[in-house]
Order: C-alpha cells, then sequence, then structure tokens
C-alpha cells in the first residue's frame, strides 16, 4: 500500500525509490521478507512505484476514481508480472511454473489485492482532493 500510494501521490522517482527500500527496511528491522525473498520483492515493488507514478503522471481521466483505479490496477499487474519473470528467470531457475506464479500472484493474494482495491482509492482520494497538503 505505502510504495502504491507513494508512486501515484508523488511520482514515479519517489515511487521507484519508496519500492526498493521497503522491503529492504523492512527485512532490516523485521526479519520480513527472508532474505532469499528480498531481490524478488525488491523487484516487483520498485515495479509498483515506478508504474504507478509514471501512469498517474501520463493517464488521466476527467472521473479521478477511473484515473485512481487505472493507476493502481496497471501497476498491480506490471508489478506482478515482473515478479513472475524475475522469479522465473534469476532467482527460481527450474523451479518455477505457470501454476506457481498464477497460485502466488494471484489466487494467494486474492485479500491483499481486494484491500489494495479498496483501501487506496479512498486514501488517493482523502490525500489528493480532500487535502490542502499535495
Amino acid at each position: 500500500i505505502p510504495v502504491l500510494l507513494c508512486g501515484i501521490l508523488c511520482g514515479w522517482q519517489y515511487g521507484a525509490i519508496c519500492g526498493i527500500l521497503t522491503p529492504f527496511l523492512s527485512s532490516t528491522f523485521t526479519g520480513m521478507p527472508p532474505a532469499a525473498m528480498l531481490p524478488a520483492m525488491m523487484c516487483e515493488l520498485f515495479t509498483y512505484g515506478l508504474t504507478s507514478g509514471l501512469l498517474s503522471q501520463f493517464v488521466n481521466f476527467k472521473n479521478p476514481l477511473a484515473s485512481t483505479y487505472t493507476h493502481l490496477v496497471g501497476a498491480m499487474l506490471a508489478g506482478r508480472i515482473v515478479s513472475g519473470i524475475v522469479n522465473a528467470l534469476i532467482f527460481r531457475v527450474g523451479n518455477y511454473s505457470l501454476e506457481i506464479f498464477l497460485t502466488a500472484a494471484l489466487f494467494t493474494a486474492i485479500p491483499g489485492i481486494l484491500i489494495q482495491l479498496i483501501i487506496i482509492p479512498i486514501l488517493v482520494y482523502i490525500l489528493k482532493y480532500k487535502s490542502k497538503v499535495i
């Protein structure tokens, strides 16, 4: 949620930096994600921040909610695709299949996806359109 919000509200540069730093700092301070998962997660979250920021900069509709969902869903799809490619070609060569990808990126992720689709548009609306800060 923080990486997607950062990309949408602050731009692609900050979103990308947040995407790299967030999993690293979380791993350093809490041990999660484990070190073995850290590089793949950093690539995925980098993509979330970068893509959400680029989409928010270049793709906007008259309806702010439609814009926010476009930025959010586009970034979520791009991040999951990058995660699948990185895992298949670099980190889990020979041990990664389409079934594993679909299970990890879609089916087990459904609660997180729903939370992001509900919470992020509300936060973007409050911070971007109701607040005088941004």
